[in-house]
Formats: structure tokens, sequence, C-alpha cells
């Protein structure tokens, strides 16, 4: 379920510009530093690291990381150096 799941988040993210369906509906995408859009290794280290961002107890410490970090990070986003950003439709 895992790969499964990890290749959902990261071919998504890759081919429609930081967007999966879920980002797409609530108006966020990701990016990297430069704001531009993710790449394949960005996409994997941020998503491979969601374990991390599970514990101890569904996603707490993301949430928990969230909140408190300068750029409201999770611990993917802080390693792989991609933001979530609101999506502006142009």
């Amino acid at each position: 379920m895992f790969v499964l799941s990890l290749f959902y988040y990261v071919v998504c993210e890759v081919i429609f510009k930081g967007k999966t369906l879920g980002k797409y509906l609530v108006g966020i995408k990701v990016v990297n530093y430069k704001n531009k859009n993710i790449g394949w290794v960005e996409s994997l280290i941020r998503n491979l690291l969601r374990v991390i961002d599970i514990l101890p107890n569904l996603y707490l410490l993301a949430v928990i990381l969230v909140s408190v970090t300068q750029d409201s990070q999770r611990v993917g986003d802080m390693v792989a150096n991609t933001y979530v950003i609101e999506d502006k439709k142009e």
C-alpha cells in the first residue's frame, strides 16, 4: 500500500506541476525553494519521509511541525527543500 501511495504522490506532483487531486481540490501545490515546479528527486524525498510524518499517531508530528516551523513545513519538505503554497489561479 505504501508503494502505491508513494507512486501516486510522486507521479502526480511531478506530472501535474506540484498537485495531486487533493491538492488541486483545496487549491494548493508543492514548489521548490525557487518557487518552481518540483522534480522527481524532490518529490520522492518529500514523500518517502511521509513515514516519519505519520508518527507517532496519524500525522501528529506533521501537524505539529507545520504549526510551529517558520515556513510551515513537515519533515519531508524540510529535507527536500520544498514548500506547500496556495495555488493562485491566473
